[in-house]
């Protein structure tokens, strides 16, 4: 079983278990021509990375006039103005 397999059946089990079905959807790989629907669809665009270099995600959603929530590291701190066009949390602090 590949790490992903596991990682997978992890958050699922996660979102089973706190009865986030109805707010977390697991799509695997999206082909590129339905982002555009996706970013639409959201209200806001999360990135929690514990490391991240310059992320096209987070240019993709801001152009898609989204608001940005991601960690405080790496790259993300150049595209993320905390309190201006998003927020900047702390890595692994869901609070």
């Amino acid at each position: 079983m590949t790490f992903d397999r596991i990682f997978v059946e992890g958050i699922s089990k996660f979102i089973k278990v706190y009865s986030l079905e109805e707010n977390v959807k697991l799509t695997g790989l999206i082909p590129y021509d339905d982002l555009r629907k996706l970013y639409a669809a959201c209200d806001i665009f999360v990135l929690p990375s514990f490391g991240e270099g310059d992320s096209i995600s987070l240019k993709e959603a801001l152009a898609s006039g989204k608001p940005l929530i991601g960690t405080n590291v790496g790259g993300i701190l150049a595209q993320i103005k905390d309190g201006w066009n998003g927020f900047l949390v702390e890595p692994a602090n869901e609070n």
